[in-house]
């Protein structure tokens, strides 16, 4: 024979098959007819070339290239195929990678040449994997058939509304104020009501527009306030929105100085903001049932009136008296305490915030100064429930009916 080697090279875009070995067969043959080729040479020879079965997958691995324990929803991890069966065949050619969430069904995922998988520098067969909604997921690795020795499981870190209103900027862990909900806290109502909002509780105090007691003892004018949600934006037929809440009338002192107003301002705003977080507590109108006196609730409402009465307050200032964390710090502390927006013992009834020991906030809380200036009083002296006989009636019972 002018040659006595074979030369064999594997294929550039070999069909992927998933098999432990390959069989290669050989048939001599020859061109010219007049050798003749023994009977047994004849028999064509198969030879058993072994597949790179996997043998060690490693990850998940964050884009950082840090080994992490548990997984978020919507991140994309990388695992890596780093040992192989010796084989004459290229690996990433040969090897599919594999999902199985929740103990289901082991599914494989899409290949996408040159892309995923890929080779990292190091010639490891990586793939990038973005984590669904589950509780845990395993990724295989194999080139003949998944085998849960050479799988990794992980634990999926529960998603929920809440951790979406972190992700989203809407909620917020503080170190001197607990948890704030922007969305209570720097958004001013766009209702046109004079009773709605902070705003329009402050314009009534300080101008003092309102109807005139008639009260025979003190010279007086009333003040309304509302907080309600709305349970249906647009109820069939009226086409108006449906809200349920609490409202409060009050008769307020004319005459008040500036401080003084604002203390009776303060005042309402706390009563109705209890009185409404009780409302919450119903829950079969309102709300998840739970959503009353969340840790976030009346610091919220706290820096909301600050704001509106005090403007020098912006926003930003409040957050960094504040001192805010990045999002990713507050899902960690909100994932620390489960039940941090519905267990009872996480409830705050009072108007000072209730903090969550973490890793973040290497000091002693100190709740900002600027947002207790103003001195707390009682109902009964400057300001107290409007009262129908007095303020409308002037003390003397309206006469209804026949006169004899």
């Amino acid at each position: 024979m002018a040659n006595d080697k074979i030369t064999m090279r594997e294929k550039e875009n070999p069909p992927r098959i998933k098999e432990e070995y390959s069989l290669l067969k050989i048939t001599v043959t020859c061109d010219n007819p007049d050798v003749i080729i023994a009977p047994a040479a004849q028999k064509p020879a198969t030879l058993k070339l072994a597949k790179p079965l996997v043998e060690k997958i490693e990850g998940p691995f964050d884009e950082d290239g840090h080994l992490v324990d548990e997984l978020e929803v919507g991140k994309t991890y990388i695992y890596k195929a780093t040992k192989f069966k010796k084989s004459t065949f290229t690996p990433i050619k040969h090897i599919w990678f594999a999902e199985q969430l929740d103990d289901g069904e082991i599914i494989d995922l899409e290949y996408c040449k040159g892309e995923n998988p890929y080779l990292d520098d190091n010639g490891n067969v990586c793939y990038k994997y973005t984590v669904e909604e589950c509780k845990k997921i395993r990724i295989y690795a194999y080139v003949w058939k998944p085998i849960k020795s050479v799988s990794i499981e992980n634990s999926v870190l529960f998603e929920d509304d809440y951790i979406k209103a972190i992700k989203e900027n809407k909620i917020v862990y503080t170190c001197n104020c607990g948890w704030i909900d922007k969305t209570h806290a720097f958004t001013d109502t766009k209702r046109t009501e004079h009773y709605i909002g902070v705003k329009n509780l402050w314009s009534q105090i300080l101008s003092e527009i309102g109807i005139k007691s008639n009260s025979p003892n003190e010279k007086g004018f009333k003040v309304i306030y509302r907080q309600d949600a709305t349970i249906m934006q647009n109820v069939p037929i009226v086409n108006r929105p449906f809200r349920l809440g609490s409202t409060k009338s009050y008769f307020v002192k004319k005459g008040l100085s500036y401080s003084e107003k604002e203390q009776v301002a303060l005042a309402i705003f706390k009563e109705v903001s209890i009185e409404f977080e009780e409302f919450q507590s119903f829950g079969a109108v309102i709300g998840k049932g739970d959503s009353s006196f969340e840790p976030a609730d009346l610091i919220s409402n706290l820096i909301s009136f600050y704001r509106t009465v005090k403007p020098e307050l912006t926003k930003e200032i409040i957050l960094t008296l504040s001192l805010e964390l990045t999002p990713e710090q507050s899902i960690k502390i909100y994932r620390k305490y489960p039940g941090t927006f519905s267990d009872e013992k996480y409830k705050n009834r009072i108007f000072k915030p209730k903090y969550f020991l973490n890793d973040f906030c290497n000091n002693k809380p100190v709740f900002p100064k600027e947002l207790s200036t103003i001195q707390v009083i009682e109902k009964g002296v400057l300001f107290r429930d409007w009262n129908t006989l007095f303020d409308i009636h002037g003390g003397i019972p309206p006469i209804t009916g026949n006169k004899l």
